[in-house]
């Protein structure tokens, strides 16, 4: 169940569906400023199947912005009910771990004037990843690892190393 929403009067709205590659399209909704009930009552499954979830533009590709927040409920077969929110357990795809490191070895020069150790560069990727797999909020026009990496920087800029001329 979800709901697709589209909160421009300035396009032509846009349009979801859900595919499976075993059953086809399951379901398809469009929108024009305004939100509309994307629940699909009941779906069979099997193991390998995907499902996915596409929206598009209807014509134009101007004002085009949406949000589309789906939960899926898995109910196995000994009956018990599992729970999966687009909201709080995905995100969009994540930088490469070497433009992650980058990004950390670059934070540490401008704000330390040095390169990273090897345990805080390791500290550093546990925090960034902690920070991905978590349900932070994600400001807008930022990645996920975009905006980890803005935390770790928060962060670095908050240490006594930064403050604190010895």
């Amino acid at each position: 169940k979800g709901a697709l929403s589209n909160g421009s009067a300035s396009g032509d709205g846009v349009r979801g569906r859900i595919i499976s590659n075993h059953s086809g399209k399951v379901g398809e909704w469009s929108i024009n400023n305004g939100s509309v009930d994307t629940t699909v009552a009941k779906l069979n499954v099997k193991a390998g199947e995907t499902i996915d979830f596409v929206t598009d533009c209807i014509a134009n590709h101007s004002s085009d912005s949406f949000n589309w927040i789906v939960t899926i409920s898995l109910q196995t077969p000994t009956k018990k009910t599992e729970a999966f929110s687009s909201k709080e357990g995905f995100h969009g795809p994540i930088d490469s771990p070497e433009v992650i490191a980058a990004g950390v070895v670059k934070a540490w020069e401008l704000a330390l004037c040095r390169e990273p150790t090897e345990q805080e560069l390791t500290a550093a990727f546990q925090f960034i990843f902690r920070q991905i797999n978590s349900s932070m909020k994600t400001a807008k026009g930022k990645t996920p690892s975009q905006q980890a990496l803005t935390n770790l920087c928060q962060a670095l800029l908050s240490s006594n190393e930064f403050l604190y001329v010895e």
